[in-house]
């Protein structure tokens, strides 16, 4: 139902996020304004790698998956809006990354509801919220009235920032010839930062997880990123094209997507007129249907009878048939005519970023105990167990609970059993050793 010759319709869950949906109709845009990717990505990896540390110390904790959230946000404001949100200066004192987490929250709850009842909730969630999706759109609204000012104020269209924002103002509503309103300009922005900072982060946490957790894994990985640096094969920031050559780094980066898929939900569809087998089962017209990423990449009919293990080598010296089927079964980003169009974003943020951080810094998950000092505020006690007062929240961002420490030895770096959760927690800390300590980031 997700391949390029199903008939199958989308299930219109993004309309709930407002706004004309341009996406289906740029790719010529979007390949003339990809270039603009790599130094938006190249210019947080610069403040990332000095903010991430931020004084001459050789070892500290840090909270990777809030660090990583800060780096893709920026990255997305970058990329969205011409300049970042600060985050990895600053923090997050405006509650950015809360209402972030609320948007993919209501939109899933909202999404997965029929009829008018979901635009309802969602409706009644914006409304109730301490930090509804309107902080979002507070910070958007700023950014593209600064960009119409410069406009208005350039000597000619060539001197202003071409970036995905110029894109979005430029675009036209399909038969009128006019040019987007500002609150779609605003829309289509948001939209792209709504759908990729927290995946993105996401992504990034499960690769660092799993790369972690197996020893021999992080030492070939490591082995192949130095032997770059000192051939001098790849530089500092690590550019894209340099990033995708580092073969075991980018069989790592798809491995952990497909086991920690960034969109834990169902990818959904609308069955549409005459009904359509599936497998063995009649599906009327009309049918709601999806299938879960997360679910189908463990099961041995996608990827094998070891398909619930790590094992990155599944990707490296294989037939092209076989990659070829591997790729089809691969729904991190959905598949087929409705494949999200921005699934090469995160794969170029971590490409940089991941290479970069692991020649400079050595990495260690943290050891926890009840005492730990390493909590996550927002409903959050120690290694994801939920909070009493926060029951009924979701486990992370688009509903995704991983069960993935399960199936690893985690008694050493977690003694208590009462704290060993198959969970992968938010709050996820490492032990972080500088090797590098003099590098240009220039």
């Amino acid at each position: 139902m997700y391949y390029v010759e199903s008939t199958i319709d989308d299930r219109p869950i993004l309309v709930l996020l407002g706004g004309t949906c341009l996406f289906p109709k740029i790719s010529d845009r979007a390949r003339r304004i990809h270039g603009s990717m790599h130094p938006a990505a190249s210019r947080t990896i610069r403040s990332h790698c000095f903010c991430f540390w931020g004084d001459e110390t050789t070892h500290k904790s840090v909270e990777m998956n809030k660090w990583l959230h800060y780096f893709a946000a920026d990255t997305i404001g970058e990329l969205a809006f011409g300049c970042g949100f600060g985050l990895l200066q600053s923090g997050d004192a405006s509650s950015l990354l809360r209402a972030l987490t609320n948007l993919s929250f209501f939109g899933c709850i909202s999404g997965a509801l029929l009829g008018l009842l979901g635009p309802l909730v969602n409706t009644i969630l914006r409304r109730t919220s301490p930090d509804a999706p309107s902080v979002i759109s507070a910070h958007t609204w700023e950014r593209v009235t600064t960009r119409y000012k410069l406009l208005a104020e350039a000597s000619d269209d060539g001197s202003v920032r071409r970036d995905m924002l110029a894109g979005f103002m430029r675009a036209k509503y399909p038969g009128t010839n006019t040019l987007f309103s500002p609150s779609d300009v605003v829309a289509q922005a948001t939209s792209v930062f709504g759908a990729g900072s927290d995946t993105t982060a996401g992504a990034m946490t499960g690769f660092f997880y799993y790369v972690l957790t197996h020893p021999t894994v992080y030492q070939r990985l490591q082995a192949e990123i130095d032997s770059a640096f000192e051939a001098g094969h790849i530089s500092t920031p690590v550019t894209y094209a340099q990033g995708v050559r580092l073969e075991y780094l980018q069989a790592c980066i798809k491995e952990a997507v497909r086991l920690f898929t960034p969109i834990g939900m169902e990818l959904p569809r609308i069955v549409p007129e005459g009904g359509m087998m599936i497998g063995r089962y009649f599906l009327p017209a009309g049918t709601h249907v999806g299938a879960n990423p997360f679910v189908f990449h463990r099961t041995e009919q996608a990827y094998g009878p070891d398909a619930e293990l790590f094992r990155p080598e599944r990707w490296l010296h294989i037939s092209e048939e076989v990659r070829a089927t591997m790729e089809r079964n691969f729904l991190s980003f959905g598949s087929g005519t409705r494949i999200c169009l921005g699934k090469n974003i995160p794969f170029m943020e971590m490409s940089k970023l991941l290479p970069t951080l692991l020649w400079r810094y050595s990495f260690s998950i943290t050891p926890r105990s009840k005492d730990s000092p390493h909590r996550n505020a927002l409903g959050r006690t120690v290694d994801g167990i939920e909070s009493k007062d926060a029951l009924g929240r979701v486990n992370s961002h688009w509903f995704l609970t991983v069960d993935v420490c399960s199936a690893y030895p985690l008694d050493d770096l977690i003694p208590d059993a009462e704290l060993r959760h198959p969970i992968l927690p938010q709050d996820f800390w490492c032990d972080i050793t500088l090797r590098r300590p003099h590098v240009s980031f220039a």
